[in-house]
């Protein structure tokens, strides 16, 4: 009679499954759905919040820059050293106040290769010798910054910390990135003079592609980061990523930094701080991702080549299709009932009594298991230990732990709260997994870890 029930529940399931899906598929043929519209979304979601991360980091920085300027205005030995110096005095003790100055900035950028240079100019005496972090600053350059429009702009600002893009500081060619704050004096609030620090525009970039290279999930799309680059609001050129072999020709770059700007000028009027178009490098086309830097007018831009994969049908089609949803549910609900009818047929086989028998499953690790009498004393007939399949082994404790919870039916919202994950780190957790089990959604994956026993040890779950 079990074995009866056995075969009657296979073949439910099967004929279910069999009815359902072409259903669902047909759904999805009627719907045209456009794998590439979908994938694209998808990708601009995540390189949305990857972005603003990115940018964030960014803003830190100059945060970090801006304080290290407001430091002279607001530390009385700081701003005391900077007003013995504008007061006068013989050549030996200015010569102790540049050292003072040039040994606590570069205490302060030790390590630091973005900061070229700093320096201070007293507004009182003009003539007087600016104070400087080194002597890489050439005497013409000092010399000049006093009546440029640059100087000019740090003293309007009157306090405010001030950014500037291709500064040249040699006859050269070579332009760095300014940041300039107009400081007073602590007692009195009279003007003391202008603070300037120079930095090189390359790490500014690179400060971006580091971050990217570290964080953005690669199952997503590349990050093309030889064309990285930040403009401001007027479409000049502020920073590039330093010079590589692999790197775009300087022909590449300018093209590309044409169709950056024809972007950045439709953008502006409309006021978006963020948002993201398409166009071609080479011969491949990219998503590029745009966004403005707050406290400046730059905007920062990263083409991303898509990750080319078929996955049929994504998950948020099918999250929204009652067909694909219904297969789902019934395949998993049938399948359910059957390894409950297999396992009471093997339990009377064994001759265990009718009332050790569970009339529902109990769960633990991801895998369901009939409620076994307690133990005899005897060892003999302790159950076996259930052979773990390969798959098993190829994924990590943190992957396993997010099986057994995606088996138990949670959402990824769940499963980021019960393992103290963000839900973008599950969402690219999950990805990772389907790759290594070869299946394309959680309904197949769940079905694979059904009747899987997990050991806490085997898993990375945190205590409730």
């Amino acid at each position: 009679m079990l074995e009866k029930r056995t075969a009657l529940a296979v073949a439910l399931s099967a004929a279910l499954v069999l009815i359902l899906c072409p259903a669902s598929m047909a759904s999805c043929a009627r719907r045209n759905l456009d794998h590439r519209k979908i994938s694209l979304s998808e990708l601009v979601e995540y390189s949305t919040v990857a972005m603003s991360q990115a940018v964030l980091t960014l803003r830190r920085q100059l945060d970090a820059y801006e304080n290290l300027t407001f430091q002279f205005a607001v530390n009385p030995d700081l701003n005391a050293l900077l007003a013995d110096y504008a007061g006068g005095g013989d050549a030996n003790q200015l010569a102790i106040a540049n050292r003072t100055f040039s040994n606590y900035l570069e205490s302060w950028t030790f390590g630091d290769q973005a900061v070229y240079d700093a320096l201070f100019l007293g507004e009182a005496n003009r003539a007087r010798k600016a104070l400087t972090m080194s002597e890489t600053l050439p005497a013409e350059f000092i010399g000049s910054f006093r009546d440029s429009q640059v100087h000019d702009a740090i003293v309007k600002a009157d306090g405010k910390p001030v950014w500037f893009a291709n500064v040249q500081v040699t006859s050269m060619g070579s332009s760095f990135v300014v940041l300039g704050r107009r400081l007073k004096y602590f007692s009195s609030g009279r003007p003391l003079g202008v603070f300037a620090i120079l930095i090189r525009p390359e790490c500014i970039c690179r400060l971006i592609a580091d971050y990217l290279a570290e964080n953005y999930y690669f199952s997503v799309g590349t990050v093309r980061s030889s064309y990285l680059l930040i403009m401001d609001g007027r479409g000049r050129l502020i920073s590039i990523p330093p010079n590589e072999a692999d790197g775009p020709t300087t022909e590449a770059n300018a093209r590309w930094a044409l169709a950056c700007t024809s972007q950045l000028r439709k953008t502006l009027p409309g006021c978006a701080n963020s948002g993201y178009f398409t166009t071609t490098l080479g011969d491949h086309d990219v998503v590029v991702m745009y966004s403005s830097v707050e406290g400046t007018d730059w905007h920062v831009f990263v083409p991303i080549l898509p990750r080319r994969r078929q996955f049929a049908p994504p998950l948020t089609y099918v999250a929204h299709d009652p067909w694909a949803v219904a297969t789902g549910a019934a395949a998993a609900g049938l399948v359910q009932i059957t390894i409950i009818i297999i396992q009471r047929t093997h339990k009377r086989r064994a001759g265990a009594p009718a009332g050790c028998i569970a009339d529902a499953p109990l769960t633990s690790g991801g895998g369901t298991y009939a409620k076994l009498p307690e133990s005899t004393g005897s060892e003999a007939h302790a159950p076996k230990a259930q052979a773990k399949p390969a798959w098993l082994y190829m994924l990590t404790p943190r992957e396993k732990a997010i099986l057994f919870l995606l088996s138990q039916g949670h959402s990824n919202r769940e499963i980021a709260e019960r393992m103290c994950l963000a839900e973008q780190t599950v969402k690219n957790h999950l990805s990772v997994m389907y790759d290594k089990l070869g299946v394309r959604d959680r309904t197949q994956a769940s079905l694979m870890a059904v009747g899987v026993v997990l050991s806490d040890e085997e898993m990375d779950l945190p205590e409730k």
